[in-house]
Parts: C-alpha cells; structure tokens; sequence
C-alpha cells in the first residue's frame, strides 16, 4: 500500500520517488527488530538485549558511514537494512539460546486475548497523541508567525528536550517486566513505584539542572552559533520536557 501510495503522489524530483519506494520496506523490518528486543526484554535477559542494541548500532553507524561514502543517499537506504538484518539475524539467534522455545506454548483464552487487544488500542492511542502533540505544537507556532527563523529557533529548542523522553523510556524499557511479574501484587507495586519515582525525579532534576546553563554553548557545538536565539526557549523546554517526562513515564 505504501508503495502504490508513493507511485501515485506527484513529486518535483524523480529521485525522491526512487528513495522514498527504497525505504517502503524499512518499517517492516524495524517492527521485527523491535519484537525481538521486546521478547529479550520480557525474559528478562538484559545481558542478551544490551548485545542485541550495542550491535545493531555499531552495524548500523558503520554501514551508513561507509554506504554514504562510497555509493551516497542509495547507500545510506542500503545499509539501514543490512544492519537490520544483521540486527534481526542476531536477535533470533540470542532468543535461540533462551528459554523461549523450549517451553511449551500457551493457548490464550478468547478473554485473555480480548484484554490484550485492548490494551494494544490503549497504548496505541496513547503513543499517536503523543507523537502528534509536538507536531501540532509547530503547526500552530507556524502559523501564529510569518517569520520562518521562529519557527526554526522553536523547532531546534525542542529537539534536545525531546531527548529526555528517551532517558526515562530507555529506563522503563528494563523496569516494566518486573512490574509486569507482579501485577497482582499491590504492595510490591506502591513500594518499587514509589522508588522508581523517585529515582526517576532525581535524574530529571539533575540533568535539566546541568543543561540548562550549559544550552548556549551546547547550541554553538551542535550548529555552529547559527540557533543562539533558541536558547531561552530551549531552557524553558527542558524544565517543561523534565517534568511532563517525570509525570507521564512512570505511571504510563
């Protein structure tokens, strides 16, 4: 469907048609990349899914570089899928060497199978609103504006903050499947929750303590001085980024 899409929509260069279908596949093979890191994950084998990410984005940093050095946009698109094939090659290979395959399989009862539906269509819901805020902020910044230099310094101020957001993901990526073995246990769920929060809350607080004296001159490194004007906007979007991220992370 996506490739019928992109043969139909008009495009004012050729070659963006040709890069554009190369990359139709590549969400398909992220979305078997992630299963696996999500499988390692629900086994609890940390040391399998640290090998797992550690490879794939060495694999995927090499190919690129050499791909666009050598051959350019075409060996860019070339690599991201030798790296997740190499990524998923590795990932099937680790699951391999777990329990998973030596268990038998559970046959869910339609109820069971009912919950999990829903809850897919709550996280989905939840994760496509989260997705567009950001996008619906700049299209009413752009539109409250003419002047396309605000519209840029707002869109560059967002983009470090919004990395806090993958901070306390990446931390809830290994704390979840214990919640998750202990569902029924309220008491273990208030204590550990209480702590993580906590822990989660000093984190924030200190890195938004540390960037935001430092936003000029992490402004100047990263665009060469061209976005100085976004740095009071950027300070106010790392102490927003910090506290939506402390209050939305965990309870999700």
């Amino acid at each position: 469907c996506m490739a019928a899409a992109f043969l139909w929509i008009p495009f004012d260069a050729p070659e963006k048609r040709q890069y554009i279908l190369m990359m139709t596949l590549i969400p398909s093979f992220a979305f078997v990349f992630e299963s696996l890191q999500l499988m390692l994950r629900g086994l609890l084998r940390n040391q399998y899914f640290t090998i797992l990410n550690v490879s794939f984005s060495l694999l995927s940093v090499l190919f690129q570089i050499l791909g666009a050095r050598f051959v350019g946009v075409s060996g860019v698109i070339g690599a991201r899928y030798i790296a997740y094939t190499g990524g998923i090659m590795l990932g099937f290979l680790l699951l391999f060497r777990t329990r998973l395959f030596k268990t038998p399989v559970k046959i869910l009862r339609s109820s069971e199978k009912s919950e999990l539906l829903k809850y897919a269509l709550v996280v989905l819901s939840g994760n496509f609103a989260s997705l567009l805020m950001p996008r619906a902020a700049t299209f009413i910044v752009g539109h409250c504006s003419s002047d396309p230099a605000l519209l840029a310094n707002y869109n560059i101020a967002m983009t470090g903050p919004q990395n806090l957001e993958f901070v306390a993901t990446s931390i809830m990526v290994f704390a979840y499947p214990y919640f998750a073995r202990h569902s029924f246990d309220g008491r273990w769920i208030r204590k550990y929750y209480a702590v993580l929060s906590a822990g989660m809350a000093v984190l924030m607080a200190a890195l938004v303590l540390i960037l935001i004296p430092v936003t000029p001159a992490l402004l100047n490194l990263l665009y060469a001085g061209k976005y100085g004007d976004a740095a009071p906007v950027m300070r106010l979007f790392w102490v927003s980024y910090g506290i939506g991220t402390l209050l939305r992370t965990v309870p999700g």
